[in-house]
């Protein structure tokens, strides 16, 4: 449905897109998922028509977009700060742009009544915006959005000024609402967990390019590069040399590679669960221990520098003393 062909931005003299290419089905949910100043906020303003790309194409069912004015497009988009009308009630606000679109009387009353009950606020209609709580502000500004029906929804940070759990509350319903009604839908966020539980695909930008695109599991499993994994936490990362016997050399040791990408510079990594307490393996001390999911996250420092991240069951003082047994690596580019 959606189509971005090698777009291009600079900012400053300096590239800032470069070469994007993506394609997002009907009804998918795609994340652009990216440190800040990656260039995730401005392809989704070219996309909306809200700046102009100097190279590359947009289209959408095929007609490309390049000269359609942003109240033409059919698009809806829905931002961090909200930006609801504080002198409005409620179903003035998501009324707003069914007015833009001269629709009757009778249609925005309906239209409202069907897309508060949608986001869950069906009796929030004469509701004073500047009462709502943050949970039900964010619904209302997504009612705004859908209630005119847009061809694809745009989504820039949408939750990120919310606390962690009313935000993995919020975009699970929200998740749930877009599918329901089948909405093609582009979500912009920094927030990997955000990402993973919010879209059937993930466009991961590094620089202004796309370093992988796919399903989270997917993502996690086989991540592209060192970049892509140390941004889903994959850090115990470590410059590795081929061997003919199909292990890999690291300055932790020689370790059996259970996958590898093959070609140029590589890295081995090393994942949390691959590494086993053993009194006998690695020496190292313990430098942190944090309880998180139900398991100990330790850092350790080798005793030849390498600092690397492990899970345990129990918990481990600072300080202790350890020996861990690495299993397995993967390799990976660097």
């Amino acid at each position: 449905m959606l189509r971005i062909i090698d777009i291009t931005k600079t900012f400053a003299g300096a590239p800032l897109l470069r070469g994007i290419s993506l394609t997002i089905d009907a009804g998918e949910i795609v994340c652009l998922l990216g440190p800040s100043g990656s260039g995730k906020t401005t392809l989704l303003r070219i996309i909306a028509g809200l700046e102009r790309a100097e190279g590359g194409r947009v289209l959408f069912d095929g007609r490309a977009m390049t000269d359609v004015p942003v109240h033409q497009r059919g698009f809806g988009l829905m931002f961090q700060d909200l930006a609801l009308f504080p002198h409005r009630n409620v179903f003035e606000n998501v009324a707003f742009g069914l007015r833009m679109q001269n629709a009757t009387r009778a249609e925005i009353r309906a239209r409202v009544s069907e897309t508060l009950e949608l986001v869950g606020l069906g009796d929030f209609a004469a509701r004073d915006v500047n009462d709502l709580s943050g949970g039900e502000a964010q619904r209302v500004a997504l009612a705004r959005a859908l209630a005119p029906r847009p061809r694809l929804l745009m989504l820039d940070e949408p939750l990120g000024a919310l606390d962690r759990v009313l935000r993995e509350q919020l975009v699970a319903d929200l998740r749930a609402i877009l599918k329901r009604i089948g909405m093609t839908s582009l979500y912009v966020t920094h927030d990997q967990d955000e990402a993973f539980a919010m879209a059937d695909r993930i466009a991961i930008i590094h620089a202004g390019r796309l370093a992988q695109v796919g399903a989270a599991a997917d993502l996690y499993r086989a991540p592209a590069n060192a970049f892509v994994a140390r941004f889903l936490g994959l850090t115990n990362l470590l410059p590795a040399r081929g061997r003919a016997d199909g292990c890999v050399e690291t300055e932790l040791g020689v370790f059996p590679v259970v996958s590898s990408v093959g070609g140029g510079d590589a890295v081995a990594l090393i994942r949390p669960e691959r590494v086993r307490l053993d009194a006998r393996g690695i020496p190292a001390h313990v430098e942190e221990c944090v309880f998180r999911a139900g398991k100990f996250r330790v850092r350790v420092l080798t005793d030849v520098g390498v600092r690397l991240v492990i899970e345990t069951e129990g918990a481990l003082g600072i300080g202790t003393r350890v020996g861990l047994a690495i299993d397995a690596v993967e390799v990976i580019a660097a």
